[in-house]
């Protein structure tokens, strides 16, 4: 057995090499370089190495660095540019040695590790086979806009030709860009306007229609290509079809549509038949009192169950209003704070064991906006703080004005949202996984968040929770409160 002493130095030792081992082969072109390079014992020349490998001389000049830090090839890469003919070759060492054996061994399938026999057999594949068999579409584009590369699926997902060096003014004669909600898309908002200028982005829908109508619905992601400078030397923008979703979608929010339409007519009969009823009732004489109470709570109790259908069959409407950009707002001067409290009086009433402890400025609050949408507004947050929160727990409401601006929030003292759900609370049909009714009704679809961030939209104004679990959500609300910034958010209807 080795002193210790020894045993640790032969054990850091060994932990170098590994090391050393480990960032030799992290990279395809490394792995190549390598290759070719025991390959051709005399050695190779940068350009031959690029030629080789199919790829451009500043990468290999790039990886022969890394290689020559780690004491693989010799002589330094650093005169390359001056002496474009100096050869490469590998070193002699124990690094050398043990990369040589396993690259050896690597080309054996047989008996190479899975692993290693893979990432050598990448490292001889052509990246345009790869790419070639994508069923996503990918383009690359130089610094100024020209087409370099396309995909075969690329070519077919958008229907167009294949143009190399086609300019992105021409390609603007070919086809045009447009956002889901039907605006025209500039070249310099467009996936490879924004990757090229060095912006990297990812889920960014897009529509794409031709000379002849073919339309396509693309998800788009893309990012710019740099050299080891941070020079951006071009873009690559990687998309999706995604024309079917889009179409099931539409059928979806059509069904859903015909369906509260149909909900609708039946529960208009049933309310109305309760309102008579209870007048009926109301008659009962003093001898049957207990006759008419029993009948009274009978009554109401079909009547909440009745509103809570109602209230749904209208989140669903509204849902498929925002869809279509059809959604209803009719802007006019009116009052926050008495919308507020109007809100908090209709919760009050809906749910009278609950408390709710407003804290309303004594003076009107006045602004330009649709008073029933901002109402819902109320109502969909306040109902939330109270369904998640305990019965023995309060709801806080609080509305200020700070400047020009509106700042409402609704607190609970529930057990709080997980942060990593906080960003998705506003997309349809979300709802937090786990989540447990409080009090009151039960889980809900994940409409009325997302109907909430429509309106607050709508206003020109911004909504964000703030939570903590184990101790509360906070949903925070800001409104514009000059009328012709909220004018200029929105279109009256």
């Amino acid at each position: 057995m080795l002193p210790g002493n020894q045993q640790r130095r032969a054990v850091t030792q060994q932990r170098s090499l590994d090391s050393d081992l480990a960032r030799a082969l992290a990279h395809p072109v490394r792995i190549g370089i390598l290759r070719s390079l025991l390959a051709a014992p005399a050695g190779l020349t940068p350009a031959a190495l690029a030629e080789s490998l199919q790829t451009t001389t500043p990468t290999i000049h790039r990886h022969l660095r890394v290689l020559r830090d780690l004491g693989a090839v010799s002589p330094p890469p650093s005169g390359a540019r001056t002496a474009p003919a100096r050869r490469v070759t590998l070193a002699t060492g124990t690094l050398t040695h043990t990369l040589a054996a396993m690259l050896s061994a690597a080309g054996d399938a047989h008996s190479a590790p899975p692993a290693l026999s893979a990432i050598a057999v990448f490292a001889r594949i052509p990246l345009e086979s790869v790419l070639n068999y994508l069923a996503s579409g990918v383009a690359v584009y130089s610094p100024s806009g020209e087409l370099l590369y396309m995909n075969p699926a690329g070519g077919r997902i958008t229907h167009q030709n294949i143009i190399l060096g086609e300019h992105v003014a021409e390609r603007q004669q070919r086809f045009s860009l447009r956002l889901p909600d039907g605006t025209p898309m500039p070249e310099v908002e467009s996936p490879s306007g924004r990757a090229r200028r060095g912006e990297t982005f990812a889920d960014v829908e897009c529509v794409i229609t031709g000379q002849h109508g073919e339309e396509a619905y693309l998800l788009t992601s893309g990012a710019p290509l740099v050299d080891y400078q941070g020079t951006i030397q071009g873009a690559i923008v990687i998309f999706s079809d995604i024309t079917r979703i889009k179409a099931l979608d539409r059928q979806r929010d059509e069904f859903l549509s015909i369906a509260a339409h149909e909900l609708r007519t039946p529960l208009t009969s049933i309310l109305g038949t309760l309102h008579v009823l209870n007048k009926q009732v109301d008659r009962i004489s003093i001898e049957h009192e207990g006759e008419r109470l029993a009948f009274a709570r009978g009554f109401a109790r079909i009547s909440r169950q009745s509103q809570r259908i109602n209230k749904l069959v209208e989140d669903i409407l509204d849902i498929t209003r925002i869809a279509s950009g059809q959604l209803e707002f009719t802007f006019a001067p009116l009052d926050l704070v008495a919308v507020a409290q109007e809100a908090i009086d209709g919760q009050a009433l809906i749910n009278p064991n609950r408390a709710i402890a407003p804290l309303l400025p004594a003076s009107t609050v006045e602004m330009r906006g649709d008073a029933g949408r901002l109402g819902q507004m109320f109502d969909n947050l306040i109902s939330n703080a109270l369904k998640y929160s305990k019965e023995s727990q309060p709801v806080e409401v609080r509305l200020a004005v700070l400047g020009n601006t509106a700042h409402l929030t609704v607190t609970d003292h529930g057990p709080g949202i997980p942060s990593e759900h906080l960003a998705h609370l506003g997309e349809r049909f979300f709802r937090v996984p786990g989540m447990t009714v409080r009090s009151g009704s039960g889980l809900g679809l994940g409409l009325g968040l997302f109907i909430t961030y429509n309106i607050v939209g709508r206003h020109g104004g911004k909504i964000w929770p703030e939570s903590k679990p184990g101790v509360g959500t906070t949903f925070h609300v800001e409104l514009p409160l000059n009328m012709k910034a909220a004018s200029a958010a929105t279109t009256d209807s």
